[in-house]
């Protein structure tokens, strides 16, 4: 759809390549891995051995090398090299004088090895006609991942291949007699589904109508469907052009963004809490997010895609490269871990293998975590590269730190200066307004006759003492007698101050029948406030009237 997502897999390897953060053996070998078994069979030539099977050599890779490779020699047999098979096994001499009696023969002739899954007659009789001829091995000891077979990958499995050009099985702006309504090819896609569809002996649908066909792409691309307005042009004048058109301006828009980078953020697991018991929120995790949005938005090539998350930190500086580099931290973390030193190592590990495996997964589509206790167990994925790529990833780790963005702090200061100058105009406003009022010059009367300020019919102010104190050191008389001095005094049991009731003698005779003390529901400590068609307020009931 967009280079974004097609440029697949070689870039991915040329990306890691780049900062160092290759497979071992995966990475490196892939591309030439497929010669593995010839490259073999050339060494055992040039150290004057006879030639060995190729189809002998992907056998022992995929049945044998896992028990008797050359680190874990089961039973001391080494069958990696023409040296390892010389040497024997624990058990002594394994070729014998002739084939017939040899011991390699025999656990193979009496199914004791391999000892899960026997092998097949075919396989036997393979092996039997290898053993016969002198069981010849090559000289270098064989790479068990880099050679592929009927039960593992290794490095020369089809998806680790390089990418290489093939014809089109259809060639582009054919029309095709045999189906309904001509169905041109217009594309390399429509080459390749209408090749696979008459392998198969079927035929494609009938061509969508103008509107579904618009309703399709806007979901696809905004997950938004197509205005009324849009239908109507779109069914007026359905042409190529129009199409491309409505494409372009769909994959231009912000939605386009946000409606893909919600896939490729489950793809990353990301998560806007920790996970585990406790689960806390995760409040600036937003970044990363909205890198991904933006990153889609501008077509940002897949290549440089990948490399920012792994390494943005290293290769941009700014807020754009750190944001980016939150793919690494964007999974679970484990907020509950023991006390022991054991347990807090092992959660540390287990964070890695999540990362390890997040990583493998989105950009490889290999689950390279399964090596961590052992070798992959069908692609060509060993320990050792397993914690090469661990020893990069080590120093993440989960957190925050403040990272500086020149052009807002820039925006910042500037702001800071307009509040300041707005906050002394308040205050001189606030100032005229108090001496005013102090000289007796604003009245509720005159301010509701024309004045531009409105006064509330009652409030409540604390600013002032009032009568003064704490509540442990006034007595019951005085708190009385707070609230019954001209029924505009009154004393908040709760918060220990005098509150002054600013509201004309009807207001205050309304308020003592409203707030008569009656019990709620909730307790004898509230009471509801149903003033009119105004919102319910809660107070508290130690305020008296």
């Amino acid at each position: 759809m967009r280079a974004f997502w097609t440029l697949g897999l070689i870039f991915l390897i040329r990306g890691l390549l780049s900062i160092g953060l290759s497979l071992s053996g995966l990475v490196s070998g892939g591309l030439f891995a497929q010669q593995a078994v010839q490259q073999a069979v050339q060494e055992a030539v040039q150290e004057g051995h006879e030639t060995p099977d190729p189809a002998v050599i992907s056998l022992l890779a995929g049945r044998c090398l896992e028990c008797h490779g050359r680190s874990e020699s089961a039973g001391g047999l080494d069958l990696t090299s023409s040296g390892g098979l010389q040497r024997g096994s624990d058990s002594g001499e394994v070729l014998g004088k002739t084939w017939e009696t040899s011991k390699l023969w025999e656990v193979i002739a009496t199914e004791q090895m391999p000892p899960k899954v026997k092998l097949t007659e075919r396989e036997k009789e393979l092996l039997g006609k290898w053993v016969s001829q002198g069981a010849h091995l090559p000289a270098e000891p064989i790479d068990r991942l880099g050679i592929s077979s009927d039960y593992r990958a290794g490095y020369d499995w089809w998806s680790l291949r390089e990418l290489t050009p093939s014809p089109l099985p259809i060639r582009i702006g054919q029309v095709q007699p045999d189906t309904e309504g001509g169905w041109p090819v217009r594309n390399m896609v429509d080459s390749y589904v209408l090749a696979k569809l008459r392998e198969s002996g079927l035929k494609p649908n009938s061509e969508a109508s103008p509107r579904s066909l618009l309703r399709r792409v806007f979901n696809d691309l905004i997950g938004l469907p197509p205005s009324f307005e849009q239908l109507e042009a779109f069914e007026r004048n359905p042409s190529d052009e129009a199409y491309a058109s409505l494409v372009d301006e769909l994959l231009k828009s912000p939605a386009y963004g946000e409606r893909w980078g919600r896939h490729w953020l489950d793809v990353v697991r990301f998560g806007e809490s920790d996970g585990f018991e406790r689960n806390f929120p995760r409040l600036h995790s937003w970044p990363y997010r909205d890198w991904v949005i933006e990153s889609l938005n501008q077509d940002m090539p897949y290549d440089r895609f990948v490399q920012m998350q792994i390494a943005g930190d290293q290769m941009q500086a700014g807020p754009s490269g750190i944001a980016a580099a939150g793919f690494l931290v964007s999974g679970v973390h484990n907020t509950v871990v023991g006390s022991s030193d054991r347990m807090k190592r092992i959660a540390v590990q287990d964070e890695l293998e999540e990362k390890i495996g997040t990583l493998s997964q989105a950009f490889l589509g290999l689950t390279a975590q399964c090596a961590r206790c052992h070798e992959h167990k069908f692609d060509p994925i060993s320990s050792e590269s397993y914690y090469r790529l661990a020893a990069s990833l080590q120093g993440f780790s989960h957190g925050e730190r403040e990272v500086i963005d020149e052009e807002l702090e820039r925006l910042e200061r500037g702001l800071a200066i307009e509040r300041a100058k707005v906050l002394v105009q308040l205050r001189e406003f606030e100032q005229g307004a108090m001496e005013k009022a102090s000289a007796g010059k604003l009245s509720a009367v005159g301010l509701s006759a024309g004045g531009s300020i409105p006064l509330p019919v009652a409030a409540w102010d604390f600013e002032s003492s009032g009568i003064g104190g704490s509540d442990a050191e006034k007595s019951g008389s005085e708190k009385s007698g707070a609230q019954e001095t001209d029924r505009r005094l009154f004393y908040d049991t709760v918060r220990g101050l005098a509150g002054h009731w600013r509201g004309g003698p009807d207001w205050c005779s309304m308020a003592d029948r409203i707030l008569r003390p009656t019990r709620s529901t909730l307790g004898s400590r509230r009471k509801r406030w149903p003033l009119g068609s105004r919102s319910m307020t809660w107070i508290n009931r130690g305020v008296g009237f």
